[in-house]
């Protein structure tokens, strides 16, 4: 039996996709340097606890919204519509926003990267192997759970359990070779596929949910910080032993944090205003890398890469200052290109009520009408 989505889930979620996007920033923040010391403690090693806490452990709750209306998606239309639907949605911003990147990188003389003829589908397609924009691997693993969705769903109906302890073997081992660039996004996705089934209950529907938030937490911070403890304490283990079920560990809990906090928001008045954001977040996504590099380039520039203070003050910050960049942005770009944001967006450009919510003032009347399907409605 499907299960269908109260109005305080509905709103809960577009929450989600802003607190998850938000956090997912803070995984690719610079400064990138190696993943922990291995024998004393540095500045670094503080940074890469706040990557693990908050930026890895929002990406796994964006697969299960989106496995959740996958399968919605499918029990009201073929396979073949919804492949073409998410065509435009996934693989189109794939395309183009790869494009842009490798034009830049090209542009900035990237040093950090070689470009050739070969390495170009995985450059814009990521066929094999992350693409340009490293964090774009995203849109590509999602299409190819989508791809493979009748074939989960059919699972998660005839033997769920198997099949998720076969997903969870997949994640902490890589069997699967190049067919996902994050072996542990197929679980989460499963995990979505089952909540719409029935199979798996929401967090929110759970007697005393809090208290599970609270321990999720609790084991969020643990493992984030067990690699600094190992070196610290000369243990004689590799910080990076067994580093794949600490990390799968971090991703479960971090869904029922991010899902306990929406829940939380969405109550409040804040959550409305997190709403707002909530149709320009895929262009936060796609473009954050772009941002935050580009301040990075000028740090390293003048110096200030050298400074704990002002690297910690921009890593901290990094999420704001990216929604306060990108937003005037998509506002520009949706008034002069409507079109082209739109193929952007994967079709999700704010309509002219939702910038007049978000900017006020600033917004105005467009001379081109845009009809754009909010991003929650959309079945992913």
């Amino acid at each position: 039996m499907s299960r269908s989505l109260t109005h305080p889930e509905s709103e809960a979620i577009k929450i989600a996709r802003v607190l998850c996007i938000l956090g997912v920033v803070y995984m690719h923040m610079p400064p990138h340097d190696p993943f922990f010391s291995q024998s004393a403690v540095v500045f670094n090693d503080y940074l890469w606890v706040v990557r693990d806490a908050i930026g890895r452990s929002s990406v796994p709750l964006l697969s299960i919204i989106s496995g959740y209306f996958v399968a919605q998606s499918l029990s009201s239309r073929s396979w073949g519509a919804m492949i073409a639907k998410k065509a435009g949605t996934l693989l189109l911003p794939l395309i183009l926003w790869n494009l842009i990147y490798l034009i830049v990188a090209l542009a900035a003389d990237d040093a950090h990267r070689s470009f050739s003829l070969a390495s170009l589908p995985n450059d814009i397609l990521a066929l094999t192997a992350p693409p340009v924009s490293w964090a774009l691997y995203f849109l590509r693993d999602m299409f190819v759970c989508s791809l493979l969705s009748p074939l989960l769903v059919w699972l998660g109906q005839k033997s769920p359990w198997p099949t998720a302890v076969g997903l969870v073997g997949v994640a902490l081992t890589g069997i699967d070779g190049p067919l996902f660039i994050n072996d542990m996004i197929p679980i989460f996705f499963f995990s979505g596929l089952l909540v719409y089934s029935g199979k798996f209950t929401p967090l929110n529907a759970v007697r005393g949910y809090k208290s599970y938030v609270a321990l999720a937490a609790v084991v969020i911070v643990s493992l984030s910080v067990m690699p600094i403890v190992l070196a610290v304490t000369h243990s004689g283990l590799s910080p990076l032993t067994g580093n794949n079920v600490r990390i799968l560990l971090i991703r479960f809990a971090g869904t029922v944090v991010f899902w306990g906090v929406a829940v939380f928001f969405a109550r409040l008045r804040a959550g409305q205003r997190l709403i707002r954001i909530e149709p320009v977040i895929f262009f936060v996504f796609c473009l954050h890398p772009l941002i935050i590099d580009t301040i990075w380039r000028l740090f390293v520039r003048s110096g200030l890469d050298q400074s704990p203070l002002a690297v910690t003050a921009y890593f901290v910050c990094g999420p704001l200052i990216v929604l306060a960049i990108i937003i005037p942005m998509v506002w520009v770009g949706t008034q002069i290109w409507p079109v082209i944001m739109r193929w952007l967006g994967g079709g999700r450009i704010p309509t002219p009520q939702q910038w007049r919510s978000l900017f006020g003032v600033l917004s105005r009347p467009q001379r081109v009408p845009i009809r754009a399907v909010p991003y929650a409605n959309k079945k992913m």
